[in-house]
């Protein structure tokens, strides 16, 4: 699925890694959390 192309590069690669096929390289919630409030600020 292609993101939108205005769609900030930190969200993309957190939704890619989201995305993983394998369920062990996916991060877990605390990550995703500290990704994404790493972005806000």
């Amino acid at each position: 699925m292609e993101m939108p192309k205005d769609t900030p590069s930190g969200v993309v690669k957190l939704v890619q890694q989201c995305w993983a096929k394998n369920p062990d390289e996916r991060p877990d919630f605390s990550k995703i959390f500290k990704s994404l409030r790493s972005m806000k600020t």
